[in-house]
C-alpha cells in the first residue's frame, strides 16, 4: 500500500511536470485590465489556444450593462470602453474564462470620476485712464478636486487661491492644477506673458465756442467754452469775461489726450458791441395856427371848416398863419428822424427842438447813436392839422347882399314883364340909377341895368363888391291870338292901370317889411 502510494505520488508529480511542462508556455499568459476616470482599457496577450481557434472568453460589465461578450484566440487585441459621464462614479467589471481554470480571472472596481480644472483667465495690463494703468495678471476659479500652484518667471511653486492674482507687464506666468483626491481631465498647466497696456493715450475733440452776441441795451455779449475731458483752451485774444468785441481761442489737447487731425484748432469771432442804454422821450406834434393882433375888443370870427379865400377887412384887426411842427427832446445817445407819410418832403433827421413842418401825418422814429441801444417805444405817428382859412378879422359885422333879372314873358296869352329881384336886408339900399328898389321883385323893361347896394347901418361893412350887373331879356315872339292883341291894342290904359295896382301893392309890403325890421332892430 505504502508502496502503490509512493508509486501513485511519483506518477502523479509526473504529471504534474507535464503538466507545468504543457502549461509552462501558457505561464505567459498576460492580460491588462485599466481602469481610468474616462474609460477602461483591457488587453489580453499570450493566452492558450487548443481544441479551438479562440478557445477562451472575455466580458466586460460597466454599470451592470454588458458591453463586451467575445471569444479569442491567444490574444485579445487592446479595447477601451468609456465611462460616461467621466464627471461620476462607474462600477465596472472584467471576466476571463480561460482554457482550463488556472488562468481564469475577475476584475471589478469603481472609477473615481474626472475632473477638469477651471482653466485660469489671463489679462493683459490696461489703461485706466489718461497715461495710467492697471496691472495684467490672471483668475483662479475654485475647483472641487483640483488645486493650483503658479510662478512669476524663475520663482519657485506656490499654491493659489482663487480669485485675481495682478502681476506687473512683462512678467511671465505659469500655472497649474494638482488632483485632490480626484483624477484630473483636460489641460492642467498654462502660461502667460503680460502685455503691456502701452501709452494710455484717449482721443478728445474740441467744441465750437457758444458765442452769444451783444444786441441792444442791457445784453451783453458772452463766450462760453466747452468742458469736454482733455481739451486746453487757452483765450489768444479777449477773455472768458469778455463782454464785447473780437476773441481768439486756441484748443490743444492736454497731457496723454490727442485729437483726431489737427492737434491745435483756433476760434474766432467778435462779440460785437456793447451798447449803453437809452430811453427815447415821445415826439409831441403842435397844429398850424392863426395869430390876431388888434385891440377893438370885438371876439375873432371863426371860418367854418372847409371855407377858403379871404375876406376884406379894414385894419384894425390883422391874423398871421403860425406854422405847424414837431418837437423832439435831447436824450444822450438818440436822434430822431421825422418822416412825413406821403412822402412829399424829404426826411429831417434832428437830436432836439421844434421842426416847422407842413399840415400832414408823419411818423418820428429814434434812431441809436453808436454804442447806444434803445429801451421803450421807439416811433410815434402824428398828425400835424392845418388852421384851414387863416384870415384877417373884420372890426364890423358882415352884411351881403345879390341882384338877379327874369326874363320878359308870355303867360296866358298876355305879355308879362320882366323882374329885377334883390335880396333885402334892414342894413342894405338897393337902386338902380335913381330908382329905388324897395321890394323884392321888380318890374323892368328888357334891358341890362346896374343895380347898387348901400350900407345904410354904419355898425356893418358889406362882404364883397355891393354892385351887379343883371340883363332883362325880351321875349322871343309875339304872345297871345287876335282877341288877346284886340284887348291889347285897345285897352292898353286899362293895362297900365294894372301894372300899377300891382306895384303899389308891392311896395305896401316893402313899407311893411321895412318897419318890422326897424321895430326888430
Amino acid at each position: 500500500m505504502k508502496k502503490f502510494f509512493a508509486a501513485l505520488s511519483v506518477a502523479t508529480l509526473a504529471v504534474g511536470l507535464a503538466v507545468v511542462a504543457v502549461a509552462s508556455p501558457a505561464s505567459a499568459h498576460t492580460p491588462t485590465v485599466t481602469p481610468s476616470c474616462t474609460s477602461l482599457t483591457v488587453k489580453l496577450v499570450s493566452y492558450e489556444a487548443t481544441g479551438s481557434a479562440t478557445p477562451n472568453k472575455v466580458t466586460v460589465t460597466i454599470d451592470n450593462n454588458q458591453v463586451e461578450n467575445a471569444n479569442y484566440g491567444t490574444t485579445f487585441p487592446q479595447k477601451s470602453y468609456p465611462f460616461t459621464p467621466s464627471s461620476t462614479a462607474h462600477q465596472w467589471k472584467v471576466v476571463v474564462d480561460a482554457v482550463g481554470t488556472d488562468y481564469d480571472r475577475t476584475w471589478t472596481g469603481t472609477t473615481t470620476p474626472c475632473v477638469v480644472a477651471a482653466a485660469p483667465v489671463f489679462a493683459p495690463a490696461a489703461c485706466t485712464g489718461p497715461g495710467t494703468a492697471i496691472a495684467g495678471g490672471y483668475t483662479i476659479t475654485a475647483t472641487t478636486g483640483a488645486k493650483y500652484q503658479s510662478k512669476i518667471d524663475s520663482s519657485g511653486w506656490s499654491d493659489i487661491g482663487p480669485g485675481n492674482h495682478p502681476v506687473a507687464a512683462g512678467k511671465t506666468i505659469a500655472v497649474k492644477a494638482l488632483p485632490v483626491n480626484s483624477t484630473l481631465n483636460g489641460t492642467t498647466s498654462w502660461s502667460y506673458v503680460v502685455p503691456s497696456a502701452g501709452a494710455c493715450t484717449v482721443k478728445t475733440a474740441p467744441s465750437t465756442p457758444k458765442v452769444v452776441a451783444a444786441s441792444g441795451c442791457n445784453v451783453p455779449g458772452s463766450i462760453t467754452l466747452g468742458t469736454e475731458a482733455g481739451v486746453v483752451y487757452t483765450f489768444l485774444t479777449g477773455s472768458a469775461a469778455q463782454t464785447s468785441g473780437a476773441y481768439e481761442v486756441k484748443a490743444t489737447p492736454a497731457a496723454n489726450y490727442y485729437f483726431t487731425g489737427d492737434q491745435s484748432v483756433t476760434y474766432s469771432g467778435t462779440l460785437g458791441t456793447f451798447a449803453t442804454c437809452a430811453t427815447p422821450k415821445a415826439a409831441s406834434a403842435t397844429d398850424q395856427s392863426c395869430t390876431t393882433q388888434g385891440t377893438d375888443g370885438l371876439d375873432p370870427l371863426s371860418p367854418a371848416a372847409g371855407d377858403s379865400g379871404s375876406v376884406k377887412t379894414d385894419s384894425a384887426v390883422t391874423s398871421t398863419v403860425v406854422s405847424g411842427s414837431i418837437e423832439v427832446f435831447a436824450v444822450a445817445g438818440v436822434k430822431y428822424t421825422i418822416h412825413r407819410v406821403d412822402g412829399t418832403v424829404p426826411d429831417v433827421v434832428v437830436a432836439s427842438g421844434v421842426t416847422d413842418v407842413t399840415p400832414g401825418d408823419y411818423l418820428v422814429t429814434a434812431v441809436a447813436m453808436p454804442g447806444y441801444g434803445l429801451t421803450g417805444p421807439t416811433s410815434w405817428p402824428m398828425t400835424v392839422k392845418s388852421a384851414l382859412l387863416c384870415v384877417q378879422l373884420p372890426d364890423h359885422a358882415l352884411v351881403s347882399g345879390s341882384a338877379t333879372a327874369t326874363a320878359q314873358q308870355c303867360t296866358g296869352g298876355s305879355m308879362q314883364s320882366g323882374t329885377i329881384g334883390v335880396e333885402l336886408d334892414p342894413a342894405l339900399a338897393y337902386s338902380v340909377g335913381s330908382t329905388k328898389l324897395t321890394s323884392a321883385q321888380t318890374a323892368f323893361a328888357p334891358g341890362t341895368y346896374t343895380v347898387t347896394a348901400a350900407v345904410t347901418d354904419p355898425e356893418f361893412t358889406f362882404d364883397g363888391t355891393p354892385s351887379w350887373t343883371v340883363t332883362v331879356a325880351a321875349a322871343s315872339a309875339a304872345c297871345g291870338d287876335l282877341l288877346t292883341l284886340a284887348f291889347t291894342g285897345g285897352g292898353a290904359g286899362l293895362t297900365y292901370l294894372s301894372m300899377a295896382a300891382l306895384l303899389l301893392m308891392a311896395g305896401g309890403a316893402v313899407v311893411l317889411y321895412s318897419r318890422r325890421v326897424k321895430r326888430a332892430a
